[in-house]
């Protein structure tokens, strides 16, 4: 198949920020957006660099990974005598077949717009008392991956979350998600490579940056006190100018 992605209609569609910076919608320039990481992965961020995992390798949603066929999608050819698939079986073969291939080559950043803490978010996303939740806004986002990254296209945006099957769009192959993911509202930000053809398959890519751009960091409720006492203390010296506060949610 072709090895690359037609970007056109989401650059149709989406509002034009940057060079290579698209956004759904201009009112969503300064969205407050957070995000439930690893503690490890702060560190990275404090340290000036930025990782954004591949969807094969990191994404739970079996559709986005690709690995979501049905018999008849996997094994196309095997219908009885004289009979072609339909358009729509066609359609459908084409747009699992893309999701595989952009599975190993698309990087996605997900964030939420839900500033309300979840119990349910810190438990799928982070491990013990080992997790923090970052809270940042999208421009100031933005304007990190602006100045430190090349050979991307950037999408940024709300998934759709649908039962019905999809219309096989470009927008759906990044931006369609299986509708029990709605509660966590998610706001994604997709990387493309311009040439997938040159793009090296690996499950992470880094963005390293030099300025910070996180307003403030929770520290997850599963901690105990003198923990959260020492981590605390420990991230302002890491970072004297970032916001650092414990959780609300009780453990």
């Amino acid at each position: 198949m072709k090895k690359q992605f037609d970007t056109t209609p989401l650059e149709r569609d989406f509002f034009r920020y940057a060079e290579n910076i698209f956004i759904q919608s201009e009112d969503q320039v300064d969205l407050p957006i957070c995000r439930y990481i690893s503690l490890m992965n702060l560190l990275f961020l404090f340290d000036g660099e930025f990782k954004v995992n591949n969807r094969k390798t990191f994404w739970g949603d079996k559709t986005e990974k690709g690995e979501y066929k049905q018999k008849w999608m996997k094994y196309p050819f095997f219908t009885p005598a004289g009979q072609k698939l339909t358009n729509e079986q066609r359609l459908e073969c084409q747009y699992h077949s893309e999701q595989e291939f952009l599975s190993q080559y698309l990087y996605i950043s997900s964030w939420t717009d839900d500033l309300t803490e979840s119990y349910l978010m810190w438990k799928a996303y982070t491990s013990g008392g080992s997790g923090v939740r970052i809270e940042t806004t999208l421009r100031k986002l933005l304007e990190v991956l602006q100045s430190g990254i090349t050979g991307y296209k950037i999408f940024c945006g709300f998934p759709s979350y649908e039962r019905s099957r999809p219309k096989w769009s470009q927008f759906d192959k990044v931006f369609l998600k299986q509708d029990e993911y709605r509660s966590e509202r998610e706001y994604r930000i997709a990387f493309v490579p311009n040439d997938m053809t040159a793009a090296r398959r690996q499950s992470q890519c880094c963005i390293e940056f030099s300025e910070g751009f996180i307003d403030k960091v929770i520290l997850s409720p599963f901690l105990s006190a003198p923990d959260a006492k020492s981590l605390k203390e420990m991230l302002k010296r890491f970072n004297q100018y970032v916001q650092v506060i414990e959780s609300s949610v009780p453990a």
